[in-house]
């Protein structure tokens, strides 16, 4: 009995680990560091991402599948070296908004090891037709809107690290 005990506390420890600190281990911008073949098996069920083909020039508003509505004013969105957009661009959105959504993508809701209360969680990307990432102009906005049941939330952004 006391070897099988043993045998269990080394194997949880050993499966334990974690490699986010090492630099050889690359971080899955959607699941974190999840071994490979459950990311797999998660992307089958988690919630998709949505993809809307804009022309930054213009002002767009945009209707996500559960509700959330980006509003983009013209020329908000540019390139690497601040220059405006020509042609269309590309805009990737996941929204979560509910627990099965947050396990099934592995996302954390905690902050500085506190414990968040989240009325949901949305990415948002956009790339130019080549690809490239593009981003948010300087003194320009992006509204967001989205339905929660939290009085006055907080809002954060931010990058997985683990």
């Amino acid at each position: 009995m006391n070897r099988l005990f043993i045998f269990m506390v080394s194997t949880m420890l050993l499966l334990s680990c974690d490699d986010a600190n090492d630099p050889n281990v690359n971080i899955d911008p959607f699941y974190g560091n999840l071994p490979e073949e459950l990311i797999k098996e998660l992307e089958k069920v988690a919630t998709s991402m949505q993809t809307f083909e804009i022309d930054p020039s213009q002002s767009n508003s945009i209707v996500c599948d559960s509700g959330t509505i980006l509003l983009i004013p013209s020329n908000s969105i540019v390139d690497e070296n601040r220059n405006n957009i020509s042609g269309n661009i590309s805009i990737e959105v996941k929204e979560h908004f509910s627990k099965l959504d947050y396990l099934l993508s592995n996302l954390q809701t905690t902050y500085n090891d506190e414990l968040l209360e989240t009325g949901g969680m949305i990415y948002f990307n956009a790339y130019d037709m080549s690809g490239n990432p593009l981003k948010i102009a300087e003194g320009k906005s992006i509204r967001i809107e989205t339905s929660s049941n939290i009085d006055s939330p907080n809002f954060f952004i931010g990058m997985r690290d683990k």
